[in-house]
């Protein structure tokens, strides 16, 4: 009797330790169930974390084609900025040169003019001067034709009374 109460105490014993194991059986399979429903969780934010990252890895590569088009878009302007600054500023020196060069050939067309103006004047004075040394030759030639005819006249004069004189006397 003693080995069938122990051995029926022995099968309560069980019977309790395994009533224990089959609760923290249940206990660890709901637990379990709510692991794997923590997991799906988990599973379903990773996917849409991926589906984000894959959409935010398209966005960043169309987003770094753009920079680069823009960057070179940006080399582009930049270079022809540079290249219309160097041709402002050749523009800027021809006009600087032409303006220069305008302005020295007025100074050498006013001098040219000054020059034909000084040229013009020596040569008036000159055909004034010819002219007067002219006119007064002529003077002069026109007075001794004169003063010759008065001196013939007088000749002439002083004859006839010479000879009237003689006459009478």
């Amino acid at each position: 009797m003693v080995s069938s109460l122990s051995l029926s105490l022995t099968r309560k014993a069980v019977q309790v330790h395994y009533i224990k194991k089959e609760a923290e059986a249940a206990a660890d399979l709901a637990r379990l169930k709510d692991f794997e429903a923590q997991l799906n969780g988990k599973e379903a934010m990773l996917a849409t974390a991926l589906s984000e990252k894959r959409g935010l890895e398209s966005t960043l590569t169309k987003l770094q084609e753009e920079l680069q088009e823009m960057e070179t878009g940006l080399a582009q302007a930049k270079k022809q900025l540079a290249d219309e600054m160097l041709m402002r500023i050749d523009l800027e020196n021809r006009c600087q040169s032409l303006t220069e060069e305008i302005d020295f050939r007025k100074s050498m067309h006013e001098e040219e003019v000054k020059e034909a103006q000084h040229r013009y004047e020596t040569r008036l004075v000159e055909v004034d001067s010819g002219r007067k040394e002219e006119y007064e030759n002529k003077l002069t030639q026109a007075l001794n034709d004169m003063r010759a005819q008065n001196q013939e006249q007088i000749q002439i004069y002083k004859d006839n009374m010479e000879s009237t004189y003689r006459v009478k006397v």
